[in-house]
């Protein structure tokens, strides 16, 4: 997967000036855990909350 590409894709759509921002966490996967097991997937959670609340004070700041 290209970042860049991903972007230029995104960049096509017709409402693409709605989107305000584009958010990546770009990483990679260590193949141990610090204790040394293998690491086999990856699980990604959300706080919600703390999300809803980064935006809105993020909103209240100018352009």
């Amino acid at each position: 997967m290209s970042l860049s590409r991903l972007i230029n894709n995104i960049k096509k759509r017709p409402d693409y000036h709605q989107a305000g921002m584009i958010l990546c966490h770009n990483g990679v996967v260590r193949s141990t855990s610090r204790d040394g097991r293998k690491v086999s997937g990856l699980t990604i959670s959300v706080d919600n909350e703390k999300l809803a609340q980064v935006i809105a004070s993020n909103k209240k700041h100018p352009a």
